[in-house]
């Protein structure tokens, strides 16, 4: 899910004009780095450390199921306020027309045009629900596809992974753990190498070299892990 399948702040001050949970255009520039690409190249998101998810339907499965169950029940509710309105309607035009007959005409008029502004109310209030619903659930699903893109990298051995999730986004609460899980990984990782390395050393006062040389590979694993660039 980067981007659209593929999707993340200090207090905003008096000076910034950007919404907050939203990053300045200055910060954007700073921290979105995004990787050359000739025509017809797909970006690389999953290079760039910060940037906005244009595409609202990253699980697309998942948020139209939220959202028709959402926009479901607005719309009984819409129908049933539009009938509850047309009835009250229908009874004060009746009662109109018992003392003024003569009234029929401009009456029907009245309530078509009744009829009509509430149901486009109701269509535009259903709109308006069903794309901020959209909005609401791609919260959800591009946090959750950025927690799944991290853990996916963890798994591959890459303990510098940083989980940073947007102001807006939900799963905020998992942040911080997931944060202080591979800080916990790296930290266990260099213990091992320490480990390791000091075994290597005696292996090979001992006369096992070959084996001693088994363990020191094992250790500059176990060094990458807890420090890729070195």
């Amino acid at each position: 899910m980067t981007s659209g399948s593929h999707p993340d702040e200090p207090a905003t001050t008096a000076g910034e004009s950007t919404e907050k949970g939203e990053m300045s255009n200055t910060e954007e520039q700073s921290e979105m780095k995004a990787p050359e690409s000739g025509p017809g190249k797909k970006p690389n998101h999953d290079s760039w450390p910060w940037y906005r998810r244009r595409q609202y339907l990253i699980d697309r499965k998942g948020q139209l199921l939220a959202t028709a169950k959402i926009a479901g029940v607005v719309l009984v509710n819409l129908v049933l306020v539009n009938l509850v309105l047309y009835l009250w309607n229908d009874i004060e035009t009746q009662a109109i027309l018992a003392s003024n007959p003569q009234l029929a005409g401009e009456m029907a008029e009245v309530d078509l045009r009744t009829t009509l502004v509430f149901a486009i109310v109701s269509f535009v209030v259903l709109v308006f629900v069903v794309m901020r619903a959209i909005m609401l659930t791609h919260r959800t699903a591009g946090a959750a596809f950025n927690l799944e893109r991290c853990l996916n990298k963890v798994a591959a051995g890459e303990y510098d992974t940083t989980l940073r999730v947007r102001r807006k986004d939900n799963l905020q609460h998992l942040q911080g753990p997931f944060n202080q899980m591979t800080e916990s990984l790296r930290r266990s990782a260099a213990e091992d190498h320490v480990v390791l390395s000091s075994l290597a050393g005696k292996l090979e006062e001992l006369g096992h070299a070959e084996l001693a040389e088994e363990v020191r590979d094992l250790a500059e694993a176990k060094a990458k892990l807890a420090d890729p660039t070195s």
